[in-house]
C-alpha cells in the first residue's frame, strides 16, 4: 500500500483547490511557487496543510515576514479553525 492512499488523488486535487481559495489564492493556481512573492508563498504553505486537513495543525511562525493583508487573512483562518475545533 502506498503512503499516499489513504487519500485518493481527486480529494486531495479538490481539498487543495478548496484551501487556495481560502487562503485567496485560487487566481494562482497556473502559477509556479517560484513566480509568487513572499507573502503568496507563505499563504501557499497554511494551504497545502490545510488541504489534508489534519488532525492537528502545528505552524512555526506563520505571520513572519508578511504584509497587512496576508495577516488579516491568514489571521481570519485560524480563527476559523479555532471555532470548528471547539463546536466538536
Amino acid at each position: 500500500m502506498s503512503r499516499r492512499s489513504w487519500m485518493t488523488t481527486t480529494r486531495l486535487r479538490g481539498g487543495l483547490l478548496a484551501a487556495l481559495k481560502r487562503v485567496g489564492l485560487d487566481d494562482k493556481t497556473a502559477e509556479s511557487p517560484y513566480d509568487l512573492s513572499l507573502s503568496e508563498r507563505k499563504l501557499l504553505s497554511v494551504a497545502t496543510v490545510l488541504a489534508v486537513d489534519p488532525a492537528i495543525y502545528l505552524f512555526d511562525e506563520p505571520m513572519m515576514s508578511l504584509d497587512w493583508e496576508s495577516r488579516r487573512k491568514l489571521t481570519a483562518i485560524f480563527h476559523q479553525l479555532a471555532d470548528s475545533v471547539l463546536k466538536l
